[in-house]
C-alpha cells in the first residue's frame, strides 16, 4: 500500500516522517509513505517545539476557502507527480485537511481508497457561512453581521484565540471558514475505510478527534486509543494496534 502523508501545523514533512518512523519500520517494505510538505512558514506546533528542529511549516495559516483549495491542489499535485496512492494519512491539521479533501464530491478529488487520522482536528467546510475577525475577543458572522461570541466560535475554530493580526495584517479583510458541525454528522460522511488514532488525554480529544471520527462511516472504521497526548504514539502495544487497524482497512478494500 502507498500512503500520502500530511503533517500537522508547525511541523514539516521531515518531522512527520520521523514521527511515523516506528510504524514504518514495523510495517515493512510492502508499505510506502510519501510525505507532503506544507508551504506556509510557521512557529512550531503543539508537541514539536523542543523535540524536533525546524524549519516549521503548515498546510495553511488561516482557514480561508482559497487556502483550503490550495491545500487540495497540493494533494492533487503530489498524486500527479508521485502517485497513485491507496490512502491518505494526516496528523492534526493534516488530518483536518485530509478529511476536508475527502468530503468533496468524488468527481472533485483523486480516487484515494482509505485514510488514517492521527489526533485529527475537525475538517473545514468550504461551503460554511464565513466569519470575520474583528479583534481577539470579537468575531462577526460575515453573512448576517451578527456578533459571534468567543465561546461559540471556539467550538468550531479552536485556533481562533491564536489568530494574530500582527502576523496577518489583512486578517480583517479575510472570510474565515467554519468547521463541519455536529448536525452535519447525520448527512455527511467520508465513505471510505478509516483508522482513527488519538489519545484520551489529548486536549482536542472530545471536540475534535472524536468529531472527525463521527464524520466517517461506522462500517470499516477502526479506532485506536492511547495515552500519549497530541502526538504519534511510538509504544509497541499501540503500534501493533495501529498495524491491526491498517490491515483490517486493507482487508476491507480487498473485499470491495
Amino acid at each position: 500500500m502507498r500512503f500520502l502523508c500530511l503533517h500537522g501545523s508547525g511541523s514539516s514533512a521531515q518531522i512527520f516522517d520521523t514521527q511515523l518512523s516506528v510504524l514504518q519500520r514495523a510495517l515493512g517494505p510492502r508499505y510506502e509513505f510519501v510525505f507532503l510538505q506544507g508551504e506556509f512558514p510557521s512557529e512550531p506546533g503543539l508537541g514539536v517545539e523542543g523535540m524536533y528542529p525546524g524549519p516549521y511549516y503548515s498546510l495553511f495559516d488561516i482557514p480561508t476557502k482559497g487556502r483550503l483549495v490550495d491545500a487540495f491542489a497540493l494533494i492533487d499535485e503530489y498524486w500527479e507527480s508521485d502517485g497513485p496512492f491507496d490512502g491518505l494519512i494526516g496528523f492534526s491539521q493534516g488530518g483536518s485537511a485530509v478529511a476536508s479533501y475527502l468530503l468533496q464530491p468524488p468527481t472533485a478529488r483523486k480516487p484515494f481508497e482509505c485514510a488514517l487520522f492521527f489526533s485529527s482536528s475537525v475538517p473545514f467546510n468550504p461551503l460554511s457561512p464565513p466569519w470575520s475577525f474583528i479583534d481577539r475577543d470579537h468575531f462577526m458572522d460575515a453573512t448576517t453581521g451578527e456578533a459571534i461570541s468567543t465561546d461559540d466560535l471556539m467550538r468550531s475554530i479552536p485556533e481562533a484565540a491564536q489568530l494574530d493580526p500582527s502576523r496577518h495584517p489583512n486578517l480583517k479583510d479575510e472570510l474565515l471558514l467554519r468547521r463541519y458541525t455536529g448536525f452535519q454528522r447525520d448527512t455527511i460522511r467520508i465513505d471510505l475505510p478509516t483508522v482513527h488514532v488519538y489519545a484520551t488525554n489529548d486536549p482536542w480529544y472530545y471536540d475534535q478527534c472524536m468529531d472527525t471520527e463521527k464524520l466517517c462511516r461506522a462500517l470499516n472504521r477502526e479506532t485506536v486509543l492511547h495515552k500519549g497526548g497530541h502526538s504519534v504514539p511510538w509504544d509497541a502495544g499501540t503500534t501493533e494496534a495501529i498495524i491491526d487497524g491498517i490491515r483490517n482497512m486493507q482487508q476491507a478494500l480487498d473485499l470491495t
